[in-house]
């Protein structure tokens, strides 16, 4: 289903050009009700994906819908792995999140409540602090 959304996607793109794709696309990576509150990280997000190139966009929704499934690669990694998901992501749901987060022998996983795909603007000091945790895990 993913596959032929992208597919889907790069029609789009072209035929109705990027700023037509991106403005829709960024507002729904952020969980519904933070969006009133980060307006300009959501307007700053919409201005990178309309002055990035076209080419680069339909690129890579074609490298996201040909790339094989990774899930081997979080099976045999050595080193640990940082998880953080958003409770409420519509790009990447609940139940894929808990499919991944365990196939690594040593991941550290957050789930955020009220938080979208976005956890970096609508959960920024809490997103911080699990990079500081899991920065003092690796490094003591």
């Amino acid at each position: 289903m993913k596959k032929d959304q992208r597919s889907k996607s790069i029609e789009y793109v072209e035929r109705h050009g990027l700023p037509n794709f991106i403005n829709p696309f960024v507002e729904p990576l952020f969980y519904r009700e933070n969006r009133q509150r980060l307006v300009q990280e959501i307007e700053m997000m919409k201005a990178i994906g309309r002055a990035t190139p076209q080419a680069s966009v339909t690129g890579a929704l074609a490298a996201m819908r040909n790339r094989p499934d990774r899930a081997e690669v979080l099976q045999q990694l050595k080193c640990p792995v940082l998880f953080i998901f958003g409770k409420d992501d519509g790009a990447v749901p609940l139940e894929k999140a808990l499919e991944q987060c365990h196939l690594p022998a040593n991941s550290m996983v957050y789930f955020m409540e009220k938080t979208g795909h976005m956890a970096m603007f609508e959960r920024t000091y809490e997103t911080r602090k699990a990079l500081e945790k899991f920065a003092e895990t690796i490094y003591g």
